[in-house]
């Protein structure tokens, strides 16, 4: 019975001491509209096949790509359109510029299609 209390006390210890520290940084998901860029199309004309964004999150500046993004083209356009940062995409991970701060529009370039979302800094 005393080991069973004080495995118990152990655990009541280490799962307050876990939980009361600052929250780890969570992968936020970005959220991606698509559009195409084709020029022979009419502007907002619906493309016949649906085509799903890629999944992408972002954490402390570092943008994972759940849906593999390898030769597309990223930029990020600021609050006065225009582009601070580009880059093409290689890998499932991209580390921002730290430089980088605000609010700015995130474009994947992949072929016809281009996805935007916000992200901030």
């Amino acid at each position: 019975m005393k080991k069973i209390l004080i495995f118990l006390f152990a655990f009541v210890s280490m799962t307050t001491f876990a939980t009361s520290g600052e929250q780890p940084n969570v992968a936020i998901p970005i959220s991606l509209q698509v559009y195409t860029i084709d020029p022979t199309l009419e502007i907002g004309r619906p493309h016949k096949t649906p085509i799903q964004p890629p999944l992408i999150y972002i954490e402390d500046g570092t943008l994972t790509f759940a849906t593999p993004c390898d030769g597309c083209e990223l930029r990020l356009v600021n609050a006065e359109d225009e582009v601070e940062y580009t880059t093409v995409i290689s890998g499932s991970t991209l580390e921002l510029p730290s430089d980088l701060n605000g609010t700015y529009v995130l474009e994947i370039i992949c072929g016809d299609y281009v996805f935007l979302g916000e992200i901030s800094l």
